[in-house]
């Protein structure tokens, strides 16, 4: 089971490499909610879920398919910092962790993966990670 998901998943969420690294978390981050909107999404649940009973199906799972994607991005996300697009006081594995949470914590209690959340962690790639955004004073609220 887990290596016909990765199989799949491997040639459905790639991770650019011919766009800058910014770019290149957009795109996977967009391939992976869309790909994970689907059936890949109850597999990937079904597979945790077994695995909370299973520590060998887990472990397999955690060493086969969940570091090596991680390392990808998180390799991906070091580019970016070298190249001036991430911030450097942001540690890279801390990053990938704050970015496939919301996808995963979705994917566990059922709620949507639609384009509106697409967008929202695509724009965290620059709010909370990018060199160039500047924080935005908060805007006041309605009077009352």
């Amino acid at each position: 089971m887990i290596d016909a998901f990765m199989e799949s998943h491997f040639s459905n969420t790639p991770m650019p490499t011919a766009v800058d690294p910014r770019t290149a978390l957009k795109r996977h981050l967009t391939s992976l909610v869309q790909y994970f909107s689907g059936r890949a999404g109850k597999l990937v649940v079904q597979i945790l879920s077994e695995g909370h009973n299973n520590n060998a199906l887990l472990a397999d799972f955690n060493e086969r398919f969940s570091k090596n994607r991680r390392r990808l991005v998180q390799e991906t996300f070091q580019r970016g910092q070298r190249e001036g697009l991430f911030r450097i006081d942001v540690d890279a594995a801390w990053a990938v962790e704050m970015l496939y949470s919301p996808i995963y914590r979705r994917l566990i209690f059922g709620q949507p993966l639609d384009d509106e959340f697409v967008g929202l962690l695509c724009k965290s790639v620059d709010s909370l990670f990018s060199t160039d955004t500047k924080p935005k004073a908060p805007q006041p609220g309605p009077k009352k």
